[in-house]
């Protein structure tokens, strides 16, 4: 084990630091250590009390540690005759020495979703990769490995970012994992002499199905949260949602003064000759579940090509947003209205500087 002055020694070896940067990730114990001496000079406190009263504490962590646990009472040791006992890691606490229960890992990931330790801009910051990785499917961020499977049975095919933090050491391994997308949050632990091997073998068979159930039912509430009919007599003017097997949701028809506004909008969004169809995305997570209002835009899926053209490049609709403005107003943003009982009571039309109730 190092000391602490070895380790800063290794550092400024030239021998030791990093080849061609910024060509590809790697990842590095050693950054994370380099990390936790910085942690420890800004806090004026050892490495395992910031952790505690950072972390810890503020979750209700009360048996997670950085000293490896003596009593073997109430543990989930690996069966006779495998490794289980490790030596305190010292200076390498910051590359993941902590010891856990699979209620705090669980604790700890569900904290990270409700953002209880970051707001939800900086905690959505952190989640973000920060390179690709030759693998089609993977991704990696600070300290993150997130993984794009291809092959879960959702309703409409899509990137499901499957955020995901990997530790252990001989005899014990452990997952972190969090699904944005529908509000999930997993930990995974594992013993034994091929601790990995299990716990990689259990991510599939935990995720496949547990993201396939939460993608029917976010199908379902919203088809009855959101779908119908929403109209204003006095101004001649309708807005039809529906649920189909695309993103989103579909909206159908949409009459200001008894004039399809569709028609505008897709010529704006540069969408011609019924090329495309009018969708509705969440425009604005923040708003959701505050002051009974949510913003949606109103977005235009064009038809692509069997196989969305060379690199998906027909699939940008990242770049198709704030299509046209009224008066300082966006012409394709929304604003549902939550009645008392969860369902949408109305819609806004910021643009159109109107509103209808939902009739049917």
């Amino acid at each position: 084990m190092c000391t602490l002055e070895e380790e800063l020694t290794m550092f400024n070896n030239p021998d030791y630091q990093p080849r061609s940067p910024n060509s590809g990730p790697l990842y590095s114990n050693f950054a994370y250590n380099l990390l936790g001496i910085a942690l420890e000079y800004v806090h004026k406190k050892p490495f395992d009390q910031i952790i505690d009263e950072l972390i810890f504490k503020p979750n209700g962590m009360t048996h997670s540690q950085f000293t490896t646990p003596n009593d073997t009472a109430n543990a989930i040791l690996p069966i006779k005759g495998e490794s289980w006992f490790s030596a305190p890691f010292g200076n390498f606490d910051p590359s993941g020495g902590i010891w856990s229960t699979p209620n705090e890992l669980f604790s700890w990931t569900k904290a990270l979703l409700e953002n209880k330790l970051l707001s939800p801009a900086d905690t959505r910051k952190w989640f973000q990769p920060h390179s690709a990785l030759p693998s089609l499917n993977q991704l990696v961020g600070a300290p993150w490995e997130i993984f794009r499977p291809t092959d879960l049975n959702i309703k409409t095919p899509r990137p499901i970012d499957i955020i995901t933090k990997a530790g252990g050491i001989t005899g014990y391994t452990s997952y972190s994992i969090v699904i944005p997308e529908y509000n999930i949050a997993i930990a995974i632990t594992a013993a034994g002499n091929d601790p990995v091997t299990a716990a990689i073998a259990l991510l599939p068979i935990i995720v496949k199905p547990l993201v396939a159930y939460a993608d029917a039912q976010a199908y379902n509430q919203a088809a009855a949260k959101y779908v119908g009919t929403y109209s204003n007599s006095h101004t001649k003017s309708s807005f039809v949602v529906v649920a189909d097997d695309g993103p989103g949701l579909s909206l159908k028809s949409f009459f200001v003064n008894g004039i399809d506004m569709l028609v505008g909008l897709a010529a704006a969004s540069g969408v011609r000759g019924g090329t495309g169809t009018a969708r509705l995305y969440p425009a604005d997570k923040d708003t959701f579940g505050k002051d009974g209002k949510e913003k949606w835009n109103i977005m235009f899926d064009r038809k692509i090509s069997a196989d969305g053209g060379f690199a998906q490049m027909d699939c940008i609709s990242w770049n198709w947003g704030d299509a046209a403005k009224y008066v300082g107003q966006p012409l394709d943003t929304i604003v549902f209205d939550i009645g008392e009982r969860g369902n949408v009571a109305a819609v806004e039309l910021l643009g159109w500087r109107t509103s209808m109730v939902k009739t049917a």
